[in-house]
C-alpha cells in the first residue's frame, strides 16, 4: 500500500477511497476480521469478491462466480442473438455467434481457464 501510496505520489494520482475495495488474495484463507488494510492511513473496506473489468475475483482464487456471471451473460447473449438470427443459412449463423457471440463467454479467459466447468460448457 506503501508503494502505491508513493506511486501516485510521484505521478499526482488520487486514489479515492469511497469507491475503493479491497480483496486480499490467499489460497484457501479468507483475511481475519482483526486485518485491517491502510492507505493513506485510512482503513480500507475488505470485501470477499470484487468485479473488475467485468470478470469476478474471489479472495480464495476461486472462480466458480466468475465462471458462473460470464455464463449468465453469454446465455443471454445468445438468446438475443438467436431471435434475430432467425431463418438464416447455418454458415451464416455460425460466423455470426464465433465473431459475436463468443469472445463475451472468452472475455478474460486468460485467468479463469484453468478449470472445466458445467456452466460454461452448458453455454
Amino acid at each position: 500500500m506503501e508503494l502505491l501510496q508513493r506511486y501516485c505520489g510521484k505521478w499526482g494520482m488520487n486514489v479515492n477511497l469511497q469507491k475503493s475495495k479491497l480483496v486480499v488474495l490467499r489460497i484457501g484463507v479468507i483475511a481475519k476480521k482483526s486485518e485491517k488494510w491502510r492507505y493513506s492511513g485510512k482503513f480500507l473496506n475488505i470485501v470477499l469478491n470484487y468485479k473488475y473489468l467485468g470478470v469476478v475475483f474471489n479472495c480464495l482464487l476461486k472462480w466458480n462466480m466468475a465462471h458462473e456471471a460470464l455464463a449468465k451473460e453469454e446465455a443471454e447473449a445468445v438468446i438475443i442473438f438467436q431471435s434475430l438470427c432467425n431463418g438464416i443459412p447455418c454458415s451464416t449463423y455460425f460466423n455470426l455467434f464465433d465473431n459475436v457471440v463468443l469472445p463475451i463467454l472468452c472475455y478474460g479467459v486468460e485467468i479463469w481457464v484453468y478449470e472445466r466447468t458445467e456452466c460454461v460448457e452448458r453455454v
